[in-house]
């Protein structure tokens, strides 16, 4: 499969709520993400390769990108629904409602 940097992952949402999945994808990426109530929580992209990440924004306006690694805020660009931002291999990235970080998610038992 070739990476091409046009491509856009996204989130899905599975039919039962809650859930959790994890999903492959194009540009060495795995994309992984929490469904409750009918709608993305927060989302993880953890890069293989370093490659710029293209994921379609579930939560419009109120968006954060956050280096896992780090627990920094990462820079990214707003392409109509499209984020973009630069990934280092071997970090994961949190897309998360800014007012609503992973961590104030329950673990599901």
């Amino acid at each position: 499969m070739k990476y091409d940097e046009k491509n856009v992952m996204c989130f899905v949402i599975p039919a039962a709520s809650p859930a959790f999945f994890s999903l492959r994808a194009g540009g060495a990426f795995l994309v992984s993400a929490e469904a409750r109530g009918g709608e993305i929580a927060y989302g993880i992209v953890r890069s293989i390769a370093g490659n710029p990440c293209r994921i379609a924004n579930p939560f419009g306006g109120q968006t954060r990108v956050r280096d896992l690694e780090t627990g920094e805020a990462v820079a990214f660009e707003k392409e109509g629904d499209v984020l973009r931002f630069a990934t280092e291999a071997g970090h994961e990235y949190a897309v998360e409602r800014e007012p609503r970080p992973l961590e104030s998610f329950e673990m599901i038992e």
